[in-house]
């Protein structure tokens, strides 16, 4: 078995702005676990636990999503928590909404809820993930920055031009990631032009 997700990965110039505020968040004293920047991207749907004889199918399902979609453009600005800032269990910066995003995103929901994985339940909210909190300590201070300095923090624009098949390998260190499938946008449309 393969433990699974499709995400976006990102230029290293928005992961070092990322550690930036990242270090900003350490700052504060948080308790949580900080991911390292080459473990941050941007998910689209994670699969659980996979058979190695479904990454073809599930390679096509990008292949054909990808090809249908041009290349696009994403704001990665201002940082936040889930569930609730009063509550936060997530610390991310968000990455704005966009209808080419939130399209691709659906129709991968959609194309592999065909074939046997469950709907996300939940409103897909694109973010990167900076923290995860195990307790609320110094909560206040958090609060604090992301009312204030965390609504003007910007990690910079990227051109959305793939999306991937991840493996994640959980490891005593943290998750390690490995791509087993890339699949590039608007190659079918200009294959067909």
């Amino acid at each position: 078995m393969i433990r699974a997700f499709i995400a976006i990965t990102l230029p290293d110039p928005i992961l070092q702005r990322c550690q930036e505020i990242s270090y900003r968040l350490r700052g504060l004293k948080l308790n949580g676990r900080f991911p390292k920047s080459e473990s941050i991207h941007l998910t689209l749907k994670f699969l659980g636990n996979i058979k190695e004889e479904q990454v073809p199918t599930i390679a096509q399902v990008l292949e054909n999503t990808a090809g249908e979609s041009l290349p696009f453009h994403l704001k990665i600005q201002g940082v936040g928590a889930f569930p609730h800032i009063a509550n936060p269990r997530v610390v991310w910066v968000a990455v704005e909404h966009n209808q080419a995003l939130s399209q691709m995103q659906k129709r991968i929901e959609e194309r592999l809820q065909g074939l046997g994985f469950p709907k996300e339940n939940r409103k897909f909210h694109p973010h990167l993930t900076l923290a995860r909190l195990k307790s609320r300590k110094n909560l206040k201070d958090l609060i604090q920055y992301i009312q204030g300095e965390g609504v003007r923090e910007k990690a910079g624009t990227v051109t959305v031009k793939e999306i991937h098949l991840y493996q994640s390998v959980l490891r005593p260190q943290g998750a390690e990631y490995r791509k087993l499938v890339t699949a590039r946008l608007g190659e079918q449309l200009t294959a067909d032009n």
